[in-house]
């Protein structure tokens, strides 16, 4: 059976404390239903497409719910929540499984400058080592984890992606990871880069990276040294999006001393150590 995952990315504001990338995966037929009842709920108020940061601000397509005329407060900001809670109702009820990855950006920064051959294996763009763990999960959970077709044949992947000024990167990373990883690769198709305002997937990516970055933030701020282990697991339970949001992978120090000595990431990613990764809950 193919599988897309359709994936997107997320930052805190000014881009200091947290990368994420969040991916919603589904059939490549159940992706039609899921399109066409979104679209229909955007519709009700009159909304083109849904990006998590103009929900939060209010602003771009969520500006209509500050109309003091017709939304005073706080049934403004009450409408929009309607409408996102809806939303992701719509991916509840359907075959659609999410999973996130967030890296804390001053981990990843003091890691690579004070471990020995941190730098040399882990690249200064914190965003693409999340792509490239995001691919992983994703490609693993397809080939092991979401049913066969009806005749029990091998899954397979192919990537969708936002076609914004970031799409050379998400090229690259796919095509780097393909390259080290020729076991993965064997079931991984392509990747096509879409407009985010006409494909609803794309819009549920977006929504799936800002709750990974929900998660992460609240942490980062417990966290009072790198070395400290982080209270998230990939097995953490979200607040939103149940039933959707599959799992949530938080890099920690701990992580990324394993997959440094493991020589694991950017190289082969072996299923040994994937099992052992999934088996701690790291």
């Amino acid at each position: 059976m193919l599988y897309r995952p359709f994936i997107d990315d997320s930052s805190d504001e000014k881009q200091e404390d947290v990368v994420t990338a969040g991916a919603v995966i589904a059939a490549h037929g159940d992706w039609q239903p899921v399109t066409k009842k979104w679209n229909a709920r955007l519709r009700q108020d009159g909304l083109a497409y849904f990006r998590s940061a103009e929900y939060y601000a209010l602003r771009g397509q969520f500006e209509r719910f500050r109309d003091p005329i017709k939304y005073p407060k706080p049934t403004g900001s009450q409408a929009a929540k309607k409408l996102r809670d809806d939303l992701e109702a719509i991916l509840k009820d359907a075959p659609v499984v999410g999973i996130g990855v967030a890296i804390p950006l001053k981990l990843y920064r003091e890691f690579r400058a004070t471990v020995l051959g941190a730098a040399g294996k882990f690249g200064e763009d914190a965003f693409y080592s999340a792509l490239q763990t995001l691919m992983i999960e994703c490609a693993y959970t397809v080939r092991d984890e979401l049913p066969r077709d009806k005749k029990g044949r091998d899954n397979r992947i192919a990537f969708a992606c936002d076609s914004t000024d970031r799409a050379p990167m998400y090229t690259a990373a796919f095509v780097d990871f393909k390259k080290r990883n020729p076991e993965l690769a064997q079931i991984m198709g392509g990747l096509v880069h879409v407009d985010d305002k006409r494909h609803p997937p794309i819009q549920a990516a977006d929504m799936m990276a800002s709750l990974t970055k929900e998660l992460a933030l609240p942490v980062l701020t417990d966290a009072v040294q790198i070395k400290t282990p982080l209270p998230v697991s990939s097995n953490s339970e979200a607040p939103r999006l149940k039933g959707t949001a599959y799992k949530i992978v938080i890099w920690d120090y701990e992580w990324m001393t394993r997959l440094l000595t493991a020589q694991y990431f950017g190289a082969v990613y072996s299923d040994a150590l994937h099992r052992s990764l999934e088996k701690d809950g790291s």
